[in-house]
């Protein structure tokens, strides 16, 4: 292996987008790599989501090939080799930093700390939280968890050591940390809201009623230290790291926000062991994901603090490894601009029914400040890199406003076809993109093809009148899903994808026959937002564009170059490895883009 290859992941940058803030001066370091290299669009996998498209990437190959065609991160899906076991049959040293799909870890030769992506990672002891008086809110995000926050109750103080006598009196309550599923407390812990001058300005807590040795005491705007402790987790002690800010606090006391963070542990959980230990002595505590129920309830200041946190504990951790390993391939993902679209793509975009022109700069300035974080990650990594790396930065799927429901159901239950009161007794049913036929109709009956032959039709015939649109795009027979690179061993008996700009919802009672596209649902964190995943890989629609976003900088690529067509995202490692000089993935079917090549 000639040169160092550094890929750095970033879910869901949208190019649409990103040409936008580049071109603005919001995404200064984008704009000089840009410069120095070779940048365009890529094809994602489909479905558009992603595990898939972050395996796409790691193996060069599609997902007939590599098999990961579930929402699910996870080495024992993936069927083809992957860039860093590919790095490690050639006798090469790997640093895999929070990318998805690396656990069960299935190399040797290198580093694998977290698992990235969006799904409850397998390390964390417990998602942020935040503790309310006066108001509840709570986060829905389909797939990426559902989260609400926690009553405060406050009564006069009692019992507390070292308590002087106030006016107004302390304030007590409790607040407890729980596992992920609310189901068991990992640890209680007491909170006193302290007057000064006639009015609660402080909030201490502790583990017992004491002032004295507190763990923090916080005032309204800060936040604490880290704070350590040792858990009680899946049967055995863990120590790990934690933090609070005080958002709010009202003078009488009736209204507390009181922030907890994620909490991640500060040993043992990566490969080899001691790695979680050197990069907390080094780097601080792992910031994981900045807290979703920030996001659900629209508190932004605060996400945004986290987030940038988040950028620079893995800007410091990117380069404190680089700088301390032999290595020959660096890989990371940040996943935080995803969820941003999913929250606020609706109030940026004027198809939306949400769209209100005098409150879109408000949150057009969340989508420049999310890019411009991205900014700073790209650019704290990249300015560390040496004259023999070769950089990638690269999206696993874009991202479209979702305008419409499409209720695919409802067609096929109008048609005879799926029994919404028993799923599994009718003649067929659906599961994500698949078309599933009943067992109890023969594979090489006449009916099967001719009940094949309905489904098309039907799925073909749903219209949306109000853009004189089919939000259909393709229906497959599962002998023909090769055309969206899908194995037909592991599809249903058919596929189908959507045009941008559309999702499938499940059956909706008391709809009239015909009525199969309608606006879609509003979760209780207050938009439609955006989608992907059931989009076809090359659609957009308005704002939105399903390609991913690529970038190449280094020895051997092309310096200011926009390729004007898109390539695919399996063509991504396979040129890297053709210019670090090294043998591609053993199952990778992408290919070399040769446009960007200096010389070849």
């Amino acid at each position: 292996m000639k040169k160092k290859l550094v890929i750095i992941g970033l879910d869901s940058l949208v190019p649409t987008l990103t040409y936008r803030f580049v071109k603005k001066g919001v995404m200064p370091s984008f704009g000089e790599l840009m410069g120095k290299g070779t940048h365009g669009r890529a094809i994602p996998s489909f479905p558009t989501h992603t595990p898939t498209n972050w395996t796409t990437i790691a193996t060069g190959a599609d997902v007939f090939i590599h098999g990961v065609d579930v929402f699910r991160y996870d080495t024992r899906l993936r069927k083809a080799e992957s860039i860093w076991q590919a790095v490690e049959r050639q006798g090469g040293y790997s640093i895999l930093l929070r990318y998805p799909g690396t656990w069960p870890r299935d190399f040797s030769c290198g580093i694998v700390f977290d698992q990235g992506g969006n799904l409850p990672s397998l390390f964390r002891l417990a998602m942020a939280q935040v503790h309310l008086v006066g108001e509840r809110v709570e986060y829905v995000g389909g797939m990426h968890g559902t989260v609400g926050s926690m009553e405060v109750r406050l009564s006069p103080a009692r019992g507390w050591k070292g308590l002087p006598p106030s006016n107004p009196e302390p304030l007590e309550g409790e607040i407890s940390i729980t596992t992920d599923d609310n189901k068991r407390e990992l640890l209680r812990l007491f909170v006193l809201l302290m007057p000064e001058r006639g009015r609660y300005r402080k909030v201490l807590i502790n583990r017992r009623k004491d002032l004295r040795n507190p763990l923090c005491v916080l005032e309204e705007g800060g936040w604490s230290d880290f704070l350590v402790h040792t858990f009680r987790w899946k049967g055995r002690s863990v120590k790990a790291a934690f933090r609070f800010k005080l958002m709010l606090l009202s003078p009488r006391g009736d209204k507390l926000r009181l922030y907890r963070s994620e909490v991640y542990p500060v040993e043992g959980f990566s490969y080899p062991e001691g790695i979680t230990e050197e990069l907390t002595e080094n780097c601080g505590p792992y910031i994981g994901t900045p807290g979703r129920i920030l996001l659900g309830a629209g508190w932004m200041d605060t996400y945004f603090e986290e987030a940038k946190d988040h950028v620079e504990w893995l800007i410091r951790a990117s380069r404190y490894l680089m700088e301390t390993r032999d290595w020959n391939l660096f890989m990371m993902e940040c996943h935080f601009p995803d969820f941003i679209e999913h929250k606020f793509w609706s109030l940026i975009d004027p198809e939306s029914d949400e769209y209100d022109p005098r409150s879109s700069r408000k949150y057009w300035e969340v989508f420049r400040t999310a890019y411009s974080l991205v900014d700073r990650l790209v650019g704290g990594i990249s300015e560390a890199l040496d004259g023999d790396t070769i950089l990638a930065v690269v999206s696993d799927h874009g991202h479209c406003l979702k305008r419409r429901s499409v209720l695919v159901e409802n067609a096929l239950a109008d048609a005879g076809i799926f029994d919404p009161e028993d799923p599994e007794g009718g003649k067929a049913k659906v599961d994500y993109f698949n078309i599933l036929i009943s067992r109890r109709i023969g594979r090489n009956s006449p009916e099967y093809e001719s009940l094949r032959n309905r489904i098309v039709e039907v799925l073909h015939g749903i219209t949306d009148e109000e853009k004189g649109a089919m939000p259909v795009a393709m229906v497959l027979r599962k002998e023909e899903a090769h055309l969206l690179g899908l194995s037909p061993n592991s599809v249903g008996d058919l596929v189908f994808c959507l045009r941008a700009g559309y999702e499938t919802a499940s059956y909706q009672q008391g709809r009239k026959k015909g009525e199969y596209v309608v606006p879609p649902s509003i979760g209780k964190w207050g938009t439609t937002g955006g989608t992907h995943g059931l989009s076809h890989p090359t659609s957009s629609y308005s704002l939105g564009d399903m390609h991913a976003f690529f970038l190449f900088t280094g020895p051997g690529v092309r310096k200011d170059l926009s390729l004007p067509h898109p390539i695919h995202l399996k063509d991504i490692v396979p040129t890297l490895c053709f210019l670090a000089g090294m043998d591609s993935p053993r199952n990778s079917d992408g290919g070399v883009v040769k446009e960007l090549v200096e010389q070849i």
